[in-house]
């Protein structure tokens, strides 16, 4: 899964970026890339390999911009190389993606038609080329991407950056995820709140269907059709440590021996003590906030999705549920229960 993090702020974006970047190199990765303004313009440097060969590569360069983008990329549409990764830009557009757009040959396929020129063979240069002609038309990134979302189909995330508006940021997303951190005078914007909780523990996490719109060091966030949103601010009662690693050799060890933990920090607020009981009063479901209990009351049928030793897991929670909770359960790969 690729790593996404963006800055806005008075502090070196490239430091901003990188550490952020290190912060998610868990999720696995084979090249990373940064824009970021200088003089006026993105300039983008581009490393295949592990994030080392990026650091080297940006030791002698120099930015005077209080904007950028960086990513960490995990090549799904071409192969792992410096051309094809991120960012990527398009008429003083840049932008970073992870997912995976589902209907690129169509959108590749009108690009060619309208004249525009594609470097790479990712399905997410396309994104940029659609920003890039829309930007055009409208002067403006936000009105931007309310044209260019409908267009898109699959599952992204997506942060996007024009040159001519260098107070600004842009994101939207559709499955994987995006947080927006608001610190002192500063936006982050990470794929994980790794790459945030060192510099802010106020976030916004943006749903599905929604456009974060980052102008200074305030975030608005809008539907599809331009209304703003009232969204939360989330206090993260995080620290650094609790982050990171803390001395296991690996984030999934680490993880597995959380995991009782997890499970007991999830249940805890809705379990009763006295007597032993589950009460779901304050969990709802979906847009309408329909009530936890309404929903589990007409479930008939659960799906368990997953991928690898998760699959495995949701084997067993199949038995387990079928047994108490007297529900047919079906366990199914992630990757192909779309189809």
């Amino acid at each position: 899964m690729c790593g996404i993090v963006g800055y806005l702020g008075p502090k070196a974006p490239k430091d901003i970026i990188i550490s952020g970047l290190k912060q998610l190199e868990y999720r696995g990765y084979d090249s990373a890339g940064v824009a970021i303004l200088h003089q006026g313009s993105l300039k983008r440097v581009r490393a295949q390999g592990k994030l080392t060969n990026l650091e080297k590569k940006l030791t002698e360069e120099k930015f005077d911009g209080h904007i950028g983008i960086g990513h960490t990329r995990w090549a799904t549409h071409g192969v792992p190389s410096e051309n094809n990764a991120h960012p990527h830009s398009v008429g003083g557009v840049s932008i970073v993606h992870n997912g995976i757009i589902e209907n690129y040959m169509e959108i590749r396929e009108r690009v060619l038609a309208e004249g525009g020129k594609i470097k790479s063979e990712t399905d997410s240069e396309l994104v940029a080329h659609l920003l890039s002609q829309e930007v055009r038309e409208t002067g403006d990134l936000f009105e931007a991407a309310l044209r260019v979302v409908p267009q898109l189909e699959g599952a992204y995330s997506v942060l996007s950056v024009w040159e001519e508006k260098p107070d600004q940021m842009v994101a939207f997303k559709n499955g994987p995820p995006l947080i927006i951190g608001l610190g002192k005078d500063e936006v982050i914007v990470a794929s994980d709140i790794q790459a945030i909780v060192q510099y802010t523990k106020e976030v916004i996490y943006l749903d599905d269907h929604e456009i974060a719109y980052v102008e200074g060091s305030k975030c608005t966030v809008f539907d599809l059709k331009g209304n703003q949103l009232k969204k939360e601010i989330v206090h993260i009662d995080w620290n650094r440590e609790s982050a990171e690693k803390q001395g296991y050799s690996h984030f999934m060890l680490k993880e597995i021996y959380e995991q009782p933990r997890a499970v007991a920090a999830a249940l805890d607020p809705h379990v009763l003590r006295d007597p032993y009981r589950a009460e779901l009063k304050d969990l709802t479901f979906g847009p309408q906030k329909t009530p936890a209990r309404d929903v589990f009351n007409n479930i008939d049928r659960i799906y368990i999705v997953a991928c690898g030793t998760s699959y495995y897991a949701g084997m067993t929670g199949e038995y387990f549920f079928e047994k108490l909770a007297h529900l047919p359960v079906e366990c199914e790969l992630a990757s192909e229960f779309r189809y």
